[in-house]
């Protein structure tokens, strides 16, 4: 257990570096508003999701096809999905995660569907590696990976990331280390929020031997008490196998995971022995095991449960040595969704089979569920499919999506506001209603929104405008545009948007707003923001109305000088808002932090403090503590946060207070 004195000192520099980007992760996440951390509640039935589609087909061991599917058609008995793979590229060895768009989804629909299987209570994560992916991380990169992974879980949604580096990359380069280490600061990161990202890993069960040449003993030590469960891949690996008591029989002696005779003594020694860690294995708490074996013959070359009862045996005889399992784990949903090489359907017999045993059915039959049934607000012209990102479950029938009923219609082609009626019924006859309301709009002119680069968000509180985020309308060179997700590039040049309109029929256009001065000052020293700059490209400006901290100020004209008190320290944010003679207004902000050169024995003097100094793994020097004071590039800068590392005062605020300039 890490105790706080235990703790790496690297660890807590990387940690409080990461806390240095919270501000723009919070504000670029594109989740669902609302969407937390989802952490499964009981057992555990596991399935990886292809983050690709094999339109051809014939892509399994024999010769049978896996199923292009997206997220929402996942049987609902699968209460954690594996989203396969976090990649790393020729180009940047940091790995990270694209959607496959021959998926048919965009990444809102990516987004959207995640938040959909979270508020049905099922964890979605991201896993990293697979058998087609090598990774090699060096030391140094433990912030770049931290920093990529908490940015994909901000953006789309994902509760957790799970190791599934095969072969050579686990002990590629310095893989170890980095991965583990980059996992402890995200642990960290969100534990800090009240929430438990999910840790998981998919070892192949010879790679759990702690001599193998490819163990995963490293990553299962280095994240005791940080990872959440182990997934072990019990398949492909013919002969191989694992040692009984060698007691009487066959069955009891070494058990080769292809003997399909043993298959239930291999399944119950394989999950005894490293439950115990006994059989040379790394030890994995029963409680933390879930055990992984192929939906069919096409997912894996060997390792199929040909028959079900083997394993509801095993599972059986554990649990009544007080060693329960966690789960089952299964490569993969694709499979189980798939075809066999004549083309006959799998029809999810995995999940159906092993669904109810992991899943026991509790209670009385209740009503289905609607997920996606809210209010939108679309304008004019646009394209509305009624059923967009609208699913049904049910406990007992699954997924009732095609059952769904749609009383109402909408009339995109006429602003106004169009209810519509959502239904569904189980086979019991128990029905979900839900109502909303489709509100059809004017297509606004391109003054009625901010034109580029006026962006209309900001990454913090305190920081500048600079990126528009989903819904945001942006006009450019005549056109109006829609942010689909995060974006900071130009409107209309990237898939990050899409148009909206062509600005027909002129009409007024709104002036824009610019603030030019300086985003420093010391206590005393007298600064002028200036609004000159402000223009308007179809009138003139009529008016300059000036706020400072959110209060109005009685100046109307574009210069605005000031001169701060003790009182003042810390951020000023100004905003200024013109009006054109039509009536049309734009507003901008600026941020002025306000210090006192009071660090040193005289105002100015650097004597005695120290330079500031990167951290050095082999002194431990380079770590700051709230309050210190240091020497930079000719200032003197004060710390605003315990043990920060390798943050270079000058380039964040927030971290390093700016006291003035050193005098000699």
């Amino acid at each position: 257990m890490i105790k706080p004195t235990d703790f790496n000192k690297s660890l807590i520099a990387l940690s409080l570096t990461l806390g240095a980007s919270c501000f723009s992760f919070s504000a670029i996440a594109s989740a669902q508003v609302g969407q937390n951390i989802v952490n499964p509640t009981g057992n555990i039935l596991e399935g990886y999701w292809h983050n690709w589609c094999n339109s051809n087909g014939g892509d399994g061991y024999q010769a049978g096809s896996s199923a292009c599917i997206q997220l929402q058609e996942i049987h609902p008995d699968y209460n954690v999905v594996m989203v396969s793979f976090m990649k790393a590229s020729a180009q940047n060895r940091i790995p990270t995660f694209t959607l496959d768009t021959s998926l048919g989804m965009t990444e809102q629909d990516f987004i959207n569907q995640i938040g959909t299987l979270n508020a049905q209570g099922r964890s979605v994560l991201l896993s990293l590696g697979g058998a087609n992916s090598h990774i090699e991380l060096q030391r140094g990169d433990e912030r770049a990976f931290a920093d990529e992974i908490i940015r994909l879980v901000d953006y789309y949604g994902f509760d957790g990331l799970d190791i599934d580096l095969e072969q050579n990359a686990i002990k590629a380069a310095d893989n170890e280390y980095v991965i583990t280490e980059a996992l402890k600061v995200v642990k960290l990161h969100y534990q800090e929020q009240g929430e438990n990202f999910l840790i998981a890993m998919a070892p192949e069960f010879p790679n759990l031997r702690v001599n193998a040449a490819n163990t995963y003993k490293e990553y299962i030590e280095k994240l005791d008490d940080y990872y959440d469960w182990i997934s072990p891949q019990f398949y492909n690996q013919a002969g191989d196998g694992v040692n009984g008591d060698y007691s009487d029989g066959e069955c009891n002696r070494f058990i080769p995971q292809n003997n399909d005779n043993c298959k239930s003594e291999f399944i119950y020694w394989s999950a005894y022995n490293v439950s115990n860690g006994l059989d040379g294995m790394v030890k994995i708490p029963h409680d933390k095991l879930v055990y992984g074996i192929p939906a069919n013959k096409d997912a894996a070359n060997n390792g199929q449960v040909l028959d079900p009862q083997d394993l509801f045996n095993a599972f059986e005889r554990l649990k009544s040595e007080d060693l329960p399992l966690r789960g089952i784990m299964t490569w993969s949903i694709n499979w189980d969704m798939g075809k066999d090489s004549n083309q006959t359907s799998y029809d999810s017999q995995f999940v159906r089979t092993y669904g109810p045993f992991i899943h026991p059915g509790e209670g009385e039959n209740t009503a289905p569920i609607l997920y996606g049934i809210e209010h939108v607000d679309i304008l004019i012209g646009t394209n509305f499919d009624p059923m967009h990102n609208v699913t049904a479950y049910d406990d007992q029938d699954g997924d009732l999506t095609s059952a769904i009923n749609i009383t109402g219609s909408v009339d995109t082609s006429a602003v106004g506001v169009y209810p519509l009626q959502y239904s569904v019924t189980d086979q019991q006859g128990l029905q979900t209603a839900k109502t909303r309301n489709v509100t059809v709009s004017e297509t606004p002119e391109c003054g009625e929104v901010n034109e580029y680069p006026n962006w209309p968000r900001k990454d913090w509180e305190g920081g500048d405008y600079n990126h528009a985020d989903t819904g945001d309308l942006m006009s450019y060179q005549g056109s109006v545009y829609e942010a689909q997700w995060y974006t900071s590039s130009v409107p209309g040049s990237d898939a990050s948007w899409i148009l909206v309109d062509s600005c027909q029929g002129g009409g007024n256009q709104a002036p824009t707003a610019i603030i030019d001065g300086p985003n420093s000052a010391n206590i005393t020293d007298p600064i002028t923001l200036d609004g000159q700059g402000s223009s308007d490209e179809d009138g003139s400006i009529v008016s300059y109305q000036w706020t400072w901290n959110d209060m109005p100020m009685t100046l109307t004209q574009p210069i605005l000088n000031m001169t701060f008190s003790e009182e003042n320290k810390g951020e000023n944010v100004f905003t200024l808002t013109v009006t054109d003679n039509e009536g049309k207004d734009n507003t901008v902000s600026h941020t002025v932090t306000v210090t006192s050169d009071d660090g040193g024995t005289e105002p100015g003097d650097c004597g005695g403090i120290p330079a500031y100094q990167n951290y050095d793994p082999t002194t431990g020097e380079g770590i700051y503590m709230n309050k210190d004071l240091i020497s930079h590039q000719g200032n003197k800068y004060e710390s605003q946060a315990d043990n920060l590392y390798n943050v270079e005062p000058g380039t964040a605020e927030h971290w390093w207070k700016l006291l003035g300039a050193c005098q000699s």
